[in-house]
């Protein structure tokens, strides 16, 4: 009779999740998109319906798409890290989204002056789209460190 073969441990390798240049490509791709709504309504490349104020765009219709968007991504990114997805856990973490466009904006309208090395930098142009560059790069950030930070939290497996 032989005797059984020695078994090899193989050690189960589980995925850390998703790589880190899957996360920044994801976050900057929301970010510019972000920052893109921001420009073409703040600069009024495409006129506001009904002559709603800009204010309601920066305060409603920007933290809006950041909602789905994230949303979307983050459930992206844990299935990509876990192969599920949980819409539940999602879903608890998007009130999260808008705070920091929220304080972006709180900013702005205490301190307009730091919009001026934005706006100062094109005087050529019109103040509209001076206006619509300084709030597209403040909303992009805002987007890009959003999602960064969203990106890392989503890709938590459920246990």
């Amino acid at each position: 009779m032989s005797s059984p073969s020695p078994s090899v441990a193989v050690p189960v390798v589980k995925s850390n999740g998703v790589g880190s240049d899957i996360r920044i490509i994801v976050s900057v791709v929301y970010a510019i998109f972000l920052g893109i709504i921001a420009l073409i309504f703040n600069s009024r490349i495409i006129q506001i319906p009904l002559n709603i104020p800009t204010w309601t765009i920066n305060l409603i219709v920007i933290p809006l798409f950041a909602v789905v968007g994230s949303f979307g991504f983050n459930c992206l990114i844990q299935y990509l890290s876990c192969g599920v997805v949980t819409l539940g856990s999602q879903a608890e973490r998007l009130p999260m989204i808008p705070i920091p466009f929220y304080a972006m904006a709180l900013l702005l309208y205490i301190f307009p002056s730091l919009k001026w090395p934005i706006e100062g930098m094109v005087q050529q142009i019109s103040p509209d789209m001076r206006h619509g560059l300084s709030a597209a790069f403040y909303t992009f950030f805002m987007g890009l460190y959003t999602q960064a930070y969203m990106n890392g939290l989503a890709q938590v497996c459920p246990k």
